[in-house]
């Protein structure tokens, strides 16, 4: 940042806190000149906060912050506590990938409607085809749902994601079970608000939904980075932000 010398900025730096030494403040500059100043500071927040490893996302109590066997979205009301300088680390060497379901995508991660986002995405199956864990972690809920999932599993995993499994014929872990990725957690179904067999898949974060797409290619089904950031494009557009 540049060194500024002038004598104005003086009473700004000594009485930051009074509201008659910012209006003097604002009285001797120009308000371009201020508003300069404020942008460089931010611009040079965001370069110290891009160049520091530790604003990964916190996964040290991943296990314990809101944990419910009951609750399909236990953060919701609560702030998130990322933002569009996080950074999610997806390493599949530590923990491995794999695609619940090789078939082809039907419907994808997309508005449906003005009012309503599909959040996840719904892949073809047929009944009792084998639905793997994406990654590994421990199953959060296991449960029918009444709201529309059905038979479902959700599975929170190290890395902070948590992935959804809906409309199962059969489940087959249970809540608080350790899984690894490409365990079978259920057999594809159509059960609870279904038009026939399939898989709904949904990746989240803190209950956002998250574009599968942004993780995964749907064409080889294979994990094609090793982190994402945690910036507003992946989600679905705000007004679309409901549980």
């Amino acid at each position: 940042m540049k060194t500024y010398f002038s004598p104005i900025l003086i009473p700004f730096a000594l009485f930051v806190a009074s509201a008659s030494a910012i209006e003097l403040v604002r009285e001797t500059l120009h308000t371009e000149d201020l508003e300069a100043l404020l942008e460089e500071e931010r611009l040079n927040e965001i370069s110290e906060r891009l160049d520091c490893s530790f604003w990964l996302y916190d996964t040290s109590t991943v296990y314990m912050n809101s944990w419910s066997n009951s609750q399909l979205f236990p953060y919701e009301g609560k702030t998130v506590s990322f933002d569009e300088f996080t950074v999610l680390k997806l390493d599949s060497a530590r923990w491995p990938a794999v695609f619940p379901l090789k078939n082809k995508v039907n419907s994808p991660f997309k508005s449906r409607g003005s009012h309503r986002w599909h959040n996840g995405i719904d892949i073809q199956l047929k009944t009792g085809e084998k639905i793997a864990s994406t990654f590994d972690g421990v199953v959060r809920y296991s449960g029918y749902n009444s709201g529309g999932f059905g038979n479902l599993v959700i599975i929170r995993h190290p890395n902070g994601l948590e992935t959804y499994y809906a409309h199962l014929s059969k489940r087959l872990v249970s809540a608080n079970q350790k899984v690894h990725a490409g365990q079978t957690v259920g057999l594809g179904g159509s059960t609870g608000r279904s038009n026939g067999p399939h898989l709904h898949f949904e990746i989240r974060i803190e209950d956002r939904p998250i574009n599968p797409e942004i993780l995964f290619d749907l064409k080889d089904f294979s994990l094609v980075r090793n982190e994402i950031q945690l910036t507003a494009d992946i989600f679905p557009p705000d007004r679309y932000i409901r549980n």
